[in-house]
């Protein structure tokens, strides 16, 4: 089974590339400011595109916003899930997707954490047939799950990592999957 990566192609159609492919395959990404940063309409893969929608079942509330280095998409769930997609870069382009959950138990396991980014990833590829990639990203993270420890970037494949970590707010967590080219 391909491995793939959400692409925006031509306004709204969406693509599935290899996830070996993210640095060409990224063409929402943003650039980030870095200091020597590039403003997007000077990244090689232009300027991001929302890749959710409020149209879509389960979503109750969708907003989507970019300056000239990134973008920012929020989405809120029917079932109070609140998510935030970041898009940046532009040689090293990635996605951080920040899932706040609702109740969620205290943990240090890297196991744990692991596995409920597996199912948010799931839960927001079951949105729409178009962000299946999105499946196909937790099964390669389900595929490395043993050597992913909490903050630490794990290559998934050559040149794609993913960094998972967690925040607590409170009675809340913030969960981070971070997507990129390289750590």
């Amino acid at each position: 089974m391909m491995k793939g990566l959400l692409l925006q192609i031509s306004g709204r159609k969406i693509a599935v590339l290899p996830v070996s492919w993210l640095l060409l395959t990224m063409g929402m990404i943003a650039c980030s400011p870095s200091g020597n940063e590039k403003k997007l309409r000077d990244c090689p893969f232009g300027i991001p595109e929302a890749i959710f929608s409020g149209q879509l079942e389960g979503v109750s509330h969708h907003t989507f916003e970019r300056d000239d280095y990134a973008s920012t998409e929020n989405l809120l769930l029917t079932d109070g899930t609140e998510v935030t997609l970041i898009q940046r870069g532009c040689e090293q382009p990635e996605q951080e997707f920040q899932v706040l959950l609702p109740q969620a138990k205290p943990s240090d396991e890297s196991a744990f954490w692991v596995d409920t980014a597996i199912q948010q990833l799931q839960k927001l590829s079951g949105l729409s047939p178009e962000l299946f990639p999105l499946a196909q990203w937790a099964q390669a993270i389900e595929s490395q799950a043993a050597t992913i420890k909490l903050g630490q970037p794990e290559e998934i494949q050559q040149n794609t990592y993913v960094k998972i970590d967690r925040f607590y707010t409170g009675d809340r967590v913030m969960l981070l999957i971070t997507l990129g080219a390289k750590p």
